[in-house]
């Protein structure tokens, strides 16, 4: 109260603009002793003051702001907007109803629409008796933006006839107003209003059709999913279609949802397993597990892949066994990654491998094959036992598929041995090429050795490389290891012509510090690495490459 007394007497001595921060002060405070000090300042000449004085008393929100208010002309927003923040504070206390019939007055023609709009909204808020009449009226109004959203005022009215009477509104309306009221309709989940939202499903208007599915999804009913399934299916507004089957409510909705993803048309089926991962009941899950052994194709694959999202330890055995008797590549492929995605959440390596070994015994060459791709996205001791076995199998699919497995797939170190025994010795030139560059692949991904040994692991590599494309592998690893040793391995390369160029490059890099994937690489120095500049600089088969060493070996 001191603080209030305070600033009115320095309100009162104040001249100019200088009243306006005590006014604004006494608004924040709401402050009831100023009200009539603020009532004659609302008709100061200075229009900031005056302005000023008439925010304030909307703060201030007692019956006396509110009168001094409805006295001052009423043609200034400034004075509307000060009117409805009065009045929607006095409508949360004991001055209810003053507050509500001032809505009203304030609702009339002879405010902008802006000012109509908001006098609505508020009394819908408060659920005041005459908020239909008003809002019915604003629906009619030929400004398109107000229509609009007095359209979705309309699908707010909590009464049951002003429910069924905006339902009746709904076809005078346009497109964007339609759509705004069956979004409000929608939203209170109003079951009358599903026929409404069926037929503006529809609709040739996007936006229109749009919010139509997202009502059909929040009121639910086995007539919303056969509906939004068909939708799915014809890919109109598919996603939308989707999104809405996947939240959808209720009991009924939850047993159509089923018994079309397990009994429809398979083109149906299909388009529905989506769905189901999106909300994966037990039902639901029975449903997938079943369907992607049903043996059609298309749903067995969509199956599959919503399987994959969501599949745990439970479903995991029966989706090796369809991995393992799948007879089509597609499923065969949509099963793998299901087997693979469940084996990682399971988080237990050794555990997953179980259904995947005893499959694997009795398996056909091309089964076993597929089964050894799963095995090495999965890893784990008794995954790499299994597939370096396999890269001895006298069956060339299983060889192939087992070094493959170990070059392509595998993701640490100790894969290495039994890749280079295949790049060394392998009767197939394709294999021991293959086994070479997963080599190479490995030990490029392996930050964490020393650079000496990697670059001993690349001199290993080297030792067998056939082709250039290998050695420049190599040879990009080597850039990396920032140890002298690894010039004096890229130097032994400048011989070969096949990959000189690229060898020399190598080196002229590990001589200059460098930066490379948010990382500073040093340079590297000593007598070995003048070695392989002086090499360079005599044997490069290109001039700048020359030049390039010659100025490191004398900056």
């Amino acid at each position: 109260p001191s603080a209030g007394a305070a600033l009115r007497r320095a309100l009162s001595h104040a001249t100019g603009e200088g009243r306006v921060g005590f006014i604004n002060s006494l608004g924040d405070r709401r402050d009831a002793l100023s009200v009539p000090m603020l009532g004659r300042l609302s008709h100061d000449r200075d229009k900031l003051v005056a302005e000023a004085a008439i925010t304030a008393l909307g703060k201030i929100a007692t019956p006396a702001a509110l009168a001094l208010l409805e006295r001052l002309p009423q043609n200034s927003l400034s004075v509307d907007d000060a009117e409805l923040q009065c009045v929607r504070t006095m409508a949360a206390s004991q001055h209810r109803g003053q507050a509500i019939a001032a809505l009203e007055r304030l609702g009339g023609p002879n405010h902008p629409w802006v000012v109509r709009l908001a006098v609505a909204e508020e009394l819908v808020k408060v659920r005041a008796p005459r908020a239909p009449q008003v809002v019915f009226a604003l629906a009619k109004a030929p400004e398109p933006r107000l229509q609009v959203a007095a359209a979705h005022l309309c699908g707010l009215l909590p009464d049951a006839a002003s429910t069924n009477r905006a339902i009746r509104l709904a076809h005078s309306l346009g497109p964007s107003a339609q759509a705004a009221l069956i979004t409000a309709l929608g939203d209170r989940r109003i079951p009358a209003a599903l026929p409404l939202a069926l037929e503006f499903t529809r609709s040739d208007d996007p936006v229109l059709r749009v919010a139509a599915v997202q009502a059909v999804g929040h009121i639910g009913g086995r007539a919303a999913v056969d509906r939004l399934a068909e939708m799915i299916v014809a890919g109109v507004e598919r996603d939308a279609a989707r999104e809405a089957l996947a939240m959808m409510r209720g009991a009924p909705a939850e047993a159509e949802l089923l018994h079309l993803a397990g009994a429809a048309a398979p083109n149906v089926r299909a388009a529905l397993m989506p769905v189901l991962a999106e909300r994966p009941s037990r039902g639901a899950m029975e449903v997938m597990t079943q369907a992607a052994s049903s043996g059609q194709a298309p749903v067995a694959v969509e199956a599959l892949h919503a399987l994959g999202r969501v599949a745990g330890a439970s479903q995991y055995p029966e989706l090796v066994k369809i991995l393992a008797n799948a007879t089509e590549d597609d499923v065969r492929d949509a099963a793998q990654g299901a087997v693979v995605a469940t084996a990682q959440r399971m988080g237990n390596q050794e555990l997953a491998m179980e259904p995947l070994a005893r499959a694997y015994g009795s398996a056909s060459p091309q089964v076993q094959a597929a089964l050894l791709g799963v095995m090495a996205q999965i890893g784990g001791d008794t995954a790499l036992q299994q597939i370096t076995q396999a890269t001895t199998s006298t069956n060339d699919e299983v060889r192939r598929a087992a070094v493959s497995a170990l070059a392509d797939t595998w993701q640490d170190t100790r894969a290495l041995p039994t890749l280079l025994q295949i790049a060394r010795t392998d009767s197939q030139k394709s294999l021991r090429v293959q086994a070479l560059r997963g080599y190479l692949r490995l030990v490029g991904e392996d930050q964490r050795a020393p650079a000496r040994e990697r670059v001993s692991r690349i001199k290993e590599a080297l030792a067998v490389a056939e082709r250039p494309e290998e050695k420049t592998q190599a040879l990009s690893i080597l850039r990396d290891c920032r140890v002298p040793e690894a010039a004096e391995v890229a130097s032994e390369l400048l011989k070969d012509q096949a990959v000189a160029a690229e060898a020399a490059d190598t080196i002229l890099d590990l001589a200059a510090g460098q930066r490379r994937n948010n990382r500073t690489l040093p340079a590297v120095t000593g007598e070995q690495m003048r070695a392989a500049l002086t090499a360079v600089a005599e044997q490069a088969p290109d001039p700048s490459q020359k030049d390039a060493a010659r100025k490191l070996l004398n900056p």
